[in-house]
């Protein structure tokens, strides 16, 4: 395993760090995608998307404006979208 030796040494070390529970959280929240089908954000805002255009499966940040999903593109502008999937933003990273 190419990663070993570091794995061997940080990893207790990290463990102590951070909870059972916020592993298991973490964990979770990498697979909380939503179809479209069956629900859609109660709010307007920032999120990911998973859109599949053209047999091609793509993850997106995005944003619904309470009616539609759009995407950032260029500079700044938006593009409108028809995702499969969506899902909250992450948590930001702890400082």
């Amino acid at each position: 395993m190419k990663y070993k030796h570091f794995i061997e040494k940080w990893l207790p070390e990290l463990l102590d760090t951070i909870s059972e529970e916020e592993v298991k959280q973490d964990l979770n929240s990498l697979d909380n995608w939503i179809s479209v089908e069956d629900e859609l954000p109660k709010d307007s805002g920032y999120l990911l998307v998973c859109e599949n255009e053209f047999g091609t499966q793509s993850i997106l940040y995005g944003y619904y404006d309470g009616k539609k999903f759009q995407t950032v593109c260029g500079l700044g502008g938006f593009s409108d979208i028809r995702p499969t999937h969506w899902q909250p933003l992450p948590k930001p990273p702890k400082e």
